[in-house]
């Protein structure tokens, strides 16, 4: 085998000799990949069932203060079909602390009753205030 090596940079062309096959080992990776894009994509679709529905009712969403509502509706709809394919998501700490879900049972039926526990919702949110006004503050590193 023969090696050729080209003027004025460092690249060197082979064959080379013992050259080991590439292998992919991490299928699950890819797994986890595609799974997250379904997810994506799913969520992509129940909004806009969600926001032409809102439409067909009269709903206006489209001012720009419905745009964290928008965005928060998105990533607790990711969040749910996370959880059902088995990923975490950042929103089930919050979700789990922050609601009460009771269950009530009524015959063969069951019924679902949620309730937010305000006071810690009102801390959480009183330290998400404080913490973004510091970063909002922070000029960056001081020089000493």
């Amino acid at each position: 085998m023969t090696k050729e090596i080209i003027k004025g940079g460092n690249v060197i062309k082979g064959p080379w000799e013992n050259k080991k096959d590439v292998k992919i080992s991490d299928i699950d990776g890819l797994e986890v990949i595609e799974n997250l894009k379904f997810a994506d994509d799913l969520t992509e679709g129940l909004m806009i069932q969600i926001l032409t529905n809102f439409r067909e009712n009269n709903i206006n969403v489209s001012d720009v203060k419905f745009s964290p509502d928008i965005a928060f509706m998105i990533e607790t709809l990711k969040a749910v079909i996370y959880r059902s394919m088995g990923y975490e998501h950042p929103l089930h700490i919050i979700m789990s602390s922050v609601l009460k879900v009771n269950e009530i049972h009524d015959g063969d039926n069951i019924h679902i009753d949620s309730v937010f526990d305000i006071d810690l919702l009102n801390d959480t949110s009183d330290y998400l205030t404080l913490a973004k006004e510091d970063n909002d503050n922070d000029d960056g590193p001081k020089e000493k």
